[in-house]
Protein backbone atom coordinates (compact mmCIF):
# COMPACT_ATOMS: atom_id res chain seq x y z
CA UNK A 1 0.00 0.00 0.00
CA UNK A 2 1.16 3.33 -0.64
CA UNK A 3 1.99 5.94 1.48
CA UNK A 4 -1.28 8.05 0.14
CA UNK A 5 -3.14 5.20 0.36
CA UNK A 6 -2.61 3.90 4.11
CA UNK A 7 -3.38 8.04 5.10
CA UNK A 8 -6.81 7.88 3.49
CA UNK A 9 -8.22 4.90 6.14
CA UNK A 10 -6.60 6.73 9.24
CA UNK A 11 -8.04 10.28 8.23
CA UNK A 12 -11.89 8.82 7.60
CA UNK A 13 -11.13 7.00 11.00
CA UNK A 14 -10.08 10.58 12.52
CA UNK A 15 -12.90 12.46 11.04
CA UNK A 16 -15.79 10.01 11.72
CA UNK A 17 -14.09 9.15 15.49
CA UNK A 18 -14.49 12.93 16.15
CA UNK A 19 -17.80 13.92 14.31
CA UNK A 20 -19.52 10.88 16.91
CA UNK A 21 -17.75 11.68 19.63
CA UNK A 22 -18.04 16.08 19.16
CA UNK A 23 -21.17 15.56 17.96
CA UNK A 24 -23.46 13.04 18.65
CA UNK A 25 -22.10 11.60 21.81
CA UNK A 26 -23.44 15.22 23.59
CA UNK A 27 -26.55 14.92 21.74
CA UNK A 28 -27.43 10.98 22.93
CA UNK A 29 -26.04 11.38 26.13
CA UNK A 30 -29.18 12.21 28.25
CA UNK A 31 -30.65 8.42 26.46
CA UNK A 32 -27.44 6.56 27.52
CA UNK A 33 -27.35 4.45 30.64
CA UNK A 34 -24.33 4.13 32.94
CA UNK A 35 -22.48 5.23 35.62
CA UNK A 36 -19.44 6.50 34.54
CA UNK A 37 -19.03 8.42 30.66
CA UNK A 38 -17.19 6.12 29.41
CA UNK A 39 -19.46 3.32 29.81
CA UNK A 40 -22.24 5.33 28.61
CA UNK A 41 -20.31 5.80 25.35
CA UNK A 42 -19.77 2.25 24.71
CA UNK A 43 -22.97 1.40 22.65
CA UNK A 44 -21.64 4.36 20.18
CA UNK A 45 -18.35 3.11 19.77
CA UNK A 46 -19.38 -0.32 19.10
CA UNK A 47 -22.25 0.75 16.57
CA UNK A 48 -18.96 3.61 15.33
CA UNK A 49 -16.40 0.41 15.12
CA UNK A 50 -19.00 -1.96 13.46
CA UNK A 51 -20.15 0.53 10.63
CA UNK A 52 -16.37 1.21 9.99
CA UNK A 53 -15.26 -1.91 9.85
CA UNK A 54 -17.94 -2.96 7.48
CA UNK A 55 -16.59 0.15 5.39
CA UNK A 56 -13.32 -0.39 5.34
CA UNK A 57 -13.40 -4.34 4.58
CA UNK A 58 -15.46 -3.27 1.36
CA UNK A 59 -13.01 -0.60 0.36
CA UNK A 60 -10.33 -3.42 0.56
CA UNK A 61 -8.53 -2.26 3.51
CA UNK A 62 -7.25 -5.80 5.01
CA UNK A 63 -8.06 -7.49 8.68
CA UNK A 64 -5.09 -6.44 10.73
CA UNK A 65 -5.19 -2.61 9.45
CA UNK A 66 -8.92 -2.72 10.07
CA UNK A 67 -8.26 -4.01 13.57
CA UNK A 68 -5.47 -1.39 14.22
CA UNK A 69 -8.02 1.76 13.08
CA UNK A 70 -10.99 0.66 15.06
CA UNK A 71 -8.16 -0.09 18.18
CA UNK A 72 -7.21 3.46 17.74
CA UNK A 73 -10.88 4.97 17.07
CA UNK A 74 -12.01 3.21 19.71
CA UNK A 75 -9.43 4.81 22.23
CA UNK A 76 -10.54 8.25 20.55
CA UNK A 77 -14.26 7.97 20.80
CA UNK A 78 -13.85 7.21 24.95
CA UNK A 79 -11.26 9.96 25.31
CA UNK A 80 -14.17 12.41 23.44
CA UNK A 81 -16.43 10.73 26.15
CA UNK A 82 -13.94 11.76 28.97
CA UNK A 83 -13.41 15.51 27.39
CA UNK A 84 -17.29 15.91 27.82
CA UNK A 85 -17.17 14.88 31.69
CA UNK A 86 -15.95 18.09 32.59
CA UNK A 87 -18.10 20.02 30.15
CA UNK A 88 -21.58 18.89 32.15
CA UNK A 89 -23.10 19.68 35.82
CA UNK A 90 -23.82 15.89 35.87
CA UNK A 91 -20.37 14.59 37.36
CA UNK A 92 -18.67 16.11 40.41
CA UNK A 93 -15.00 16.65 40.67
CA UNK A 94 -14.02 13.20 42.59
CA UNK A 95 -16.06 11.24 40.00
CA UNK A 96 -14.42 12.80 36.80
CA UNK A 97 -10.90 12.66 38.58
CA UNK A 98 -11.68 8.70 39.46
CA UNK A 99 -12.58 7.88 35.89
CA UNK A 100 -10.20 9.74 34.25
CA UNK A 101 -7.11 8.20 36.24
CA UNK A 102 -8.90 4.76 36.07
CA UNK A 103 -9.81 4.63 32.94
CA UNK A 104 -6.97 6.99 31.11
CA UNK A 105 -4.19 4.41 31.46
CA UNK A 106 -6.44 1.49 29.46
CA UNK A 107 -7.29 4.03 26.46
CA UNK A 108 -3.60 4.65 26.02
CA UNK A 109 -2.84 1.28 25.77
CA UNK A 110 -5.48 0.73 23.64
CA UNK A 111 -4.03 3.44 21.44
CA UNK A 112 -0.62 2.44 21.04
CA UNK A 113 -2.16 -1.40 20.66
CA UNK A 114 -4.16 0.00 17.88
CA UNK A 115 -0.95 1.93 16.41
CA UNK A 116 1.37 -1.10 16.27
CA UNK A 117 -1.02 -3.40 14.70
CA UNK A 118 -1.47 -0.72 11.93
CA UNK A 119 2.06 -0.40 11.35
CA UNK A 120 2.95 -3.96 11.29
CA UNK A 121 0.24 -4.64 8.83
CA UNK A 122 1.03 -1.73 6.74
CA UNK A 123 4.53 -2.35 6.52
CA UNK A 124 3.31 -6.01 5.69
CA UNK A 125 5.19 -8.07 8.69
CA UNK A 126 1.41 -8.87 9.63
CA UNK A 127 -1.53 -10.00 7.19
Amino acid sequence: MSDLGAFIPCFVMILSTNLMGAIVFPLIFPLLKGDWFTTKVLPLTFIWGSLSAMVLSRIGIGIYEVAGLILMGASLLETHALNFTGATPVASYNETKKETLTVVPYLIAVYILGVVIYALAVGQVIG
